[in-house]
């Protein structure tokens, strides 16, 4: 999409899977699109990796099949090696590139210390070069994902929001955190309907997004789109869920045969493309969260090593539907 087509794309309500190192992987990206997701985000990928040529750096461009679509999200510093593999990425991608999402708001310190992520807003010219330098390189749209600020004494959103949409910005992800704040305490929902108002492009709302209700909420406060993170984790249901809440004010719970049937599918196309099992236990974990009896299921899940092994969890799992009947999500 370029730049105008990004604006029409967000004409109505987006519901997106947020870009997550270590999770959206182009597995969890595709259970996350079959289930309702608008569009798929890539994990963070490192501009400077790409420039030395690192195949596993390139390996997190590579999309799902079943991946009409995908957001790709870049980190870094320099507005030349950002600007040169934006290049990279949308020849890569090609048509199946949506936009480019630019990383200004990840508060790990790794991150920070390189003078990236979230350490760009202690840095609004550099942050505007690097818009500056990626728009002007291609023609896919190009997007940002910041933070309130580094600090609360230092909160600087409406001003850097204002000024990377100079730079011709397609649109803005916000977390309603600082920098400091890391994903502890409660992220502030009210900045968004303030940046909302500030900017002409479409602002899309990220932070303690867990339910349908939480996204009718961000919508109602003026953003165009809503990222589920934490909240997707086992629960790959909650984007059908938010549209049909959207759309009738009212959704469809979710049944234990309904998440046991998707665990299965993520197990089976986790090991089709060879992602490691540590990941998939972690990923199993999250879909046995606040079932009856979750810390017995999820001790058996840290076991398995082989789909079957994954797999003989959750048919043993099934197989107590009848006396699990009361639960429901």
């Amino acid at each position: 999409m370029n730049f105008l087509e990004l604006q029409y794309f967000f004409s109505t309500p987006k519901i997106l899977l947020a870009p997550m190192a270590g999770v959206s992987d182009k597995v969890y990206r595709s259970m996350a699109l079959d289930y309702g997701a608008d569009l798929s985000y890539t994990e963070m990928v490192s501009a400077t990796g790409l420039s030395y040529g690192s195949k596993e750096t390139k390996s997190l461009l590579e999309p799902d099949a079943r991946e009409q679509s995908l957001a790709v999200q870049l980190f870094g510093h320099d507005p030349q090696i950002m600007a040169r593999e934006a290049q990279v990425v949308s020849d890569y991608l090609g048509d199946k590139l949506a936009l480019i999402d630019v990383n200004m708001g990840c508060p790990v310190k790794k991150v920070i210390k390189k003078g990236e992520g979230s350490a760009l807003l202690k840095e609004p010219k550099l942050a505007y070069e690097i818009i500056k330098a990626m728009t002007d390189a291609v023609d896919v749209a190009i997007t940002a994902k910041i933070r309130m600020g580094f600090t609360h004494e230092t909160e600087n959103y409406l001003s850097f929001a204002r000024m990377l949409e100079d730079a011709g910005l397609a649109a803005v992800g916000l977390h309603g955190r600082t920098t400091g704040q890391g994903y502890k305490g409660k992220a502030d929902k009210s900045c968004v309907s303030k940046l909302a108002d500030a900017l002409s492009i479409p602002v899309i709302a990220s932070g303690d997004v867990y339910t349908p209700e939480d996204v009718k909420e961000y919508i109602d406060l003026g953003a165009s789109g809503v990222f589920f993170a934490r909240g997707s984790y086992g629960n790959p249901f909650v984007f059908e869920q938010s549209h049909e809440y959207l759309t009738t004010g009212t959704y469809s719970p979710v049944s234990l045969e309904e998440k046991i049937e998707a665990a299965r599918e993520h197990i089976r196309r986790a090991f089709d493309e060879g992602i490691h099992s540590g990941r998939m236990r972690k990923v199993c974990a999250w879909y046995l969260k606040g079932i009856p009896e979750a810390n017995y299921w999820r001790s058996k899940s840290m076991h398995a090593s082989t789909k079957e092994d994954f797999y003989q969890v959750f048919d043993e799992l099934e197989a107590k539907l009848e006396e699990y009947s009361s639960w429901n999500k």
